[in-house]
């Protein structure tokens, strides 16, 4: 699901990564509004066929091809897409096996935080999935990330990823409590198929309901009310790559050029030159000064859009891509032309994966294609190593950008 000010809370989940350590953030993207790409588009498309095959029960397998809305217009389900949200609906079917209650894309918040006050605005978000009522009294969350190009942790130097804790909360204070079916622990999954990370796909931590409820009163609720304070802090850190006042926050700016300067010290090293230390430093604020001239392309783009100039750049149309408007009939025109079938259309083979499905009543010919199938990897990606030893060292850059000149 998307996040946007009309559906969603200023101080909702999937933003409190970026909120809760930049105060100021709030405030600065007032009347701001994060566009939508074709990366979130595409897993906006992703969420709705998920929630349409747990509703229904369909497999997604079989709606290849099918459309899904998004804010970008329809998506079109290919085999990549079709194979995350099995895994995804796998893993649902899993832990929801002796759980008496689940629910889909469910709306939670977690205002009950304030008891009798007033929170410092309405929040909530959209939990993926939950499930419920296990004679183990588990409660699960699990946060379903079709994107690919960050890796999201479900564990950092920080703690435990704080939209999942969100979310958990969320539900938790939502559940009608009725003693034995009270929850005592809570289980966060991230799901995330198509990410290189080193724990892999399926990432899990668990907690107690107190330890869960102790981070809603002393870490969720300070934070949602630091937004609010006056003057409040603003903090350069990760979260700045997804908010919507990069191309405007003064101290992204400034933290990039001091970066830019002081690091380099004049030119920048060749890479070669650096030794492991220098090169996971400036790997580190690397990832700030990107965030700033995201902000800047934004900014650059927005203001060009609304018919105002930026000196040497333009906007222009991407490159068209022709397709069909209705296949059938462009078919069927074809067909009575007396063009041969084999020569108008495209056949493949289905995946492995769809395969599967297919002969899952012929367990005989399956075996014999186990040898054909390969598992290989298409490459390495460069990520964040947050094993016990690293851990600290990561906390140590992040420390570069705590304090920000106001």
């Amino acid at each position: 699901m998307t996040e946007d000010t009309a559906q969603h809370s200023i101080l909702g989940a999937s933003g409190m990564d970026r909120w809760s350590q930049c105060p100021a953030s709030v405030s600065l993207s007032t009347g701001l509004n994060s566009l939508t790409s074709s990366f979130a588009a595409e897993g906006q498309g992703a969420h709705a066929l998920t929630e349409h095959c747990l509703v229904t029960g369909e497999d997604p397998q079989l709606l290849i091809d099918a459309e899904f809305p998004s804010d970008l217009g329809p998506i079109k389900v290919d085999a990549e897409m079709a194979d995350a949200a099995e895994m995804y609906l796998d893993l649902c079917a899993t832990v929801s096996q002796k759980a008496k209650f689940n629910a889909a894309e469910i709306r939670v918040n977690v205002n009950a935080l304030w008891g009798d006050d007033t929170p410092p605005a309405d929040m909530f978000g959209t939990a993926d999935y939950a499930c419920w009522g296990t004679p183990d009294r588990r409660l699960t969350v699990i946060d379903f990330k079709y994107g690919k190009g960050v890796a999201v942790d479900i564990a950092t130097a920080g703690g435990l990823n704080p939209q999942l804790q969100y979310y958990a909360l969320g539900v938790l204070l939502g559940i009608r409590q009725d003693g034995e079916q009270s929850p005592l622990w809570v289980d966060i999954y991230i799901c995330q198929p198509r990410a290189d990370h080193p724990s892999g796909p399926i990432r899990r931590a668990t907690l107690s309901v107190l330890d869960l409820l102790a981070w809603g009163h002393d870490v969720l609720k300070p934070a949602a009310e630091a937004c609010f304070a006056d003057n409040p802090k603003a903090v350069v850190g990760p979260g700045c790559r997804w908010c919507p006042a990069k191309g405007r926050c003064p101290a992204l700016r400034q933290v990039a050029q001091e970066t830019a300067r002081v690091e380099f010290d004049g030119l920048p090293p060749l890479p070669i030159d650096l030794d492991d230390t220098e090169l996971g430093a400036v790997l580190d604020k690397s990832e700030i000064i990107r965030a700033f001239l995201d902000g800047v392309r934004a900014e650059a783009s927005g203001r060009l859009d609304r018919g105002g100039r930026v000196t040497g750049w333009k906007l222009v149309q991407k490159r068209a891509v022709r397709k069909w408007l209705d296949e059938d009939q462009v078919f069927r025109i074809l067909e009575d032309a007396g063009h041969q079938n084999d020569k108008i259309r495209v056949t493949k083979i289905k995946s492995p994966a769809q395969m599967e499905k297919v002969l899952k009543d012929d367990q005989e010919t399956l075996g014999r294609l186990t040898d054909l199938i390969s598992k290989a990897s298409s490459g390495v990606s460069l990520v964040r190593d947050l094993t016990p030893g690293q851990i600290a060292a990561a906390a140590d850059a992040a420390a570069d950008f705590d304090e920000i000149p106001e």
